[in-house]
């Protein structure tokens, strides 16, 4: 557990600094609010892609695979894919 006195208190902090702090705490609360806005819009290009008829659940694992891909590449992908094949295939559908 990090000691109090590791971190600065607002009140030994000169006028630049707390107002670079002010700074700091405006531009987080405004990626927050940008990162809503965007967690709406994706929900709302979810419902557009339901109300067409396509599987959301699909969707969205085609959506995480490919970001994935972008990440890993996807010579890694397709090496995890067919172990969990193998995986898949020595467990069964036992449930």
């Amino acid at each position: 557990m990090t000691d109090q006195k590791d971190f600065k208190q607002i009140n030994d902090l000169n006028e630049e600094a707390q107002e670079r702090f002010v700074e700091i705490v405006d531009n987080i609360e405004e990626r927050e609010a940008t990162k809503e806005r965007i967690a709406e819009d994706i929900k709302a290009a979810y419902a557009v892609a339901k109300d067409d008829g396509y599987d959301v659940k699909a969707l969205r694992t085609l959506i995480a695979r490919r970001k994935k891909m972008r990440k890993a590449g996807q010579d890694e992908i397709l090496q995890e894919e067919g172990i969990l094949a193998i995986y898949i295939e020595v467990v069964g559908d036992e449930q």
